[in-house]
Formats: C-alpha cells, structure tokens, sequence
C-alpha cells in the first residue's frame, strides 16, 4: 500500500495493475447502548465508505470531549499504514476502568458481533428488507482470542491517559477482559501457575509518537496490529 512520505498516512490502495483507488477518512458519530454519543472513525475508499470490521474500542480520559479529540490524527497514529480495522471512541465521563469494561459488555449485548450479522445476512432471503430504515451498527469483535493463540481474553479496550491523546507521555491503557475457560486455558497453563487467567490483565503502552517510545520496544500499534 503507497503510504505519503513521513507520514505513516495511506494516500491511496492499489490492488494489481489496477488504477489506485484514493481513500478517504470518515468520522461517523452515533449513540451507544447508554445514550451517550460515539464516534467510528475509520478509512474507507472514497465515495464508499464502509467501515472496517474489525474494531478496537478507546475509552476516553473522564474529562475528555469530541471537541478535544483529533480523531483523524489519532487513527492515523495508530494504524501505522494498515487500514483494516476502525475506532471506536467512547466519551464516557468520570468513569474508571470498570465502568469502561462494564460499558463495553453492554454495547456488545446490544449490538452483537459481527459473524452473527454476517450470518444474517448470509442465511436471509434476497428479497429481505435491508433499506437504510431496517440497518443497526456494526457488531463488535466476536472474541479477541480468534487474532492468536497467545490471546487469552475474549474481550479487550484501550483508556487514553490524557485528556487528549497528545497531551503528556501519550500513553494508553490496553485492558484485556472475560478470559478464556479453564479448559481452553489447560494447553497455555504452567505447572505451578493458575488454573485460569486472571479476571482480567492490565498493561501500559506508549503511543508510538510519545516521548517515552523507542524505536523496537513494543507500543499500542504494535500491541493493534498483533490482533
């Protein structure tokens, strides 16, 4: 994929010989299971713009806004050139780490994920109502643990630090959630280690434009594009 110089930014998608095709960044906003406004932010190719499918959810500092929220900037800073997933940003004010896990359960027991809606799809009638009046949002991931062996949590966020994700050491929390059975565990499992993982496991990360990123140590878009 031609990426613009200096930029880690995609230009356009070229596929074979053919005439590249230029894309376009969109910004959707729209209201989550809580009422509260959202925002999928994603690339897609000019004059057409279906999201990706794939999704990694952000959780907003508590005080943060739209209105402090280059969300164009930050896709691109984490992307890292690749185009095949989208953002979610959820401005969830005041709310900590459990609340944001807790919200996130709900967005997906409303929404679903996205094999079943493709199921749908797939097992409907052809002539089956699917205007823009009968449409719902995109499902979320299925599960986080079909990107990899080594993934033992079904479900997965990232809280941005800073008001806004320029603001300090620009850094993000990536929590990983609802891990796996004891029994899908049992291959992974040490002698002496648990049973289970834990409820839930916790890491920090640099963006890789903070300050604190070295170049070959691991980051957020290393931590995206591992999914």
């Amino acid at each position: 994929m031609p990426i613009r110089k200096g930029s880690g930014v995609p230009d356009y998608h070229e596929i074979g010989k053919r005439r590249p095709i230029p894309l376009q960044f969109n910004s959707l906003p729209f209201r989550d299971h809580s009422g509260n406004t959202a925002y999928m932010a994603f690339y897609s190719y000019r004059n057409y713009p279906l999201s990706r499918l794939f999704v990694f959810a952000i959780n907003t500092h508590p005080d943060a806004s739209p209105d402090h929220v280059n969300q164009k900037g930050l896709l691109n800073a984490l992307m890292n050139g690749s185009t095949r997933f989208r953002l979610e940003l959820f401005f969830l004010p005041g709310a900590d780490e459990e609340d944001c896990m807790k919200h996130y359960r709900g967005e997906k027991e409303v929404r679903g994920d996205y094999h079943a809606q493709i199921t749908i799809v797939e097992e409907s009638n052809l002539d089956q109502d699917f205007s823009p009046d009968c449409r719902q949002l995109l499902g979320l991931v299925p599960s986080y643990t079909e990107c990899g062996e080594l993934n033992h949590y079904h479900s997965m966020l990232f809280i941005c630090e800073g008001k806004n994700w320029t603001d300090g050491e620009q850094i993000m929390r990536m929590v990983e959630f609802d891990p796996v059975s004891a029994e899908e565990w049992a291959p992974f499992q040490d002698p002496d280690g648990p049973t289970r993982p834990a409820e839930k496991w916790v890491t920090v990360w640099p963006i890789n434009e903070s300050p604190s990123y070295r170049e070959g140590n691991s980051s957020v878009q290393g931590e995206m594009l591992e999914n």
